[in-house]
């Protein structure tokens, strides 16, 4: 699961909503590549991220799960499945409409009625990337 905060379309997630450590989703997947996940992984990849499965408003830049998606595929992760959300997510579980649980909300205001269950707002992605390279070796990457 990758967590952190996000806006539709962004490259980075950030450590903290007023700034903390930005991280762009090439350096999600080069962590995740240097931390010897294997390319056969034929699990989720979750980016628990609020907004990390919408396209900017601005422009014409993907979801970043999307990115991720494409990137993590390049790399040779070929069997993943991706995920990304729609709206701002909770941090944990709220009362709500549909009892205790991980909603998502248009804004992130907590007193906003929810869109909907996390799980709801779930958006799988499919890696857009028609030719894989060779996988580079680990040890190139500086995962920090």
């Amino acid at each position: 699961m990758v967590r952190g905060h996000c806006h539709p379309g962004d490259d980075y997630i950030y450590g903290a909503k007023s700034g903390g450590e930005k991280v762009s989703f090439q350096q999600v997947a080069n962590r995740i590549f240097c931390s010897n996940l294997p390319l056969s992984y034929k699990g989720k990849l979750i980016c628990y991220n609020c907004h990390s499965g919408e396209p900017s408003k601005t422009s014409s830049s993907k979801p970043f799960a999307q990115k991720l998606a494409n990137y993590m595929y390049s790399l040779g992760y070929k069997s993943c499945q991706f995920f990304g959300y729609l709206g701002a997510m909770d941090s944990f579980a709220k009362p709500g409409p549909m009892g205790k649980a991980i909603y998502s909300r248009a804004s992130g205001d907590t007193s906003e009625a929810p869109l909907g269950t996390a799980a709801m707002a779930t958006v799988q992605f499919h890696p857009e990337v028609k030719t894989i390279t060779t996988p580079p070796s680990r040890s190139r990457f500086k995962p920090w």
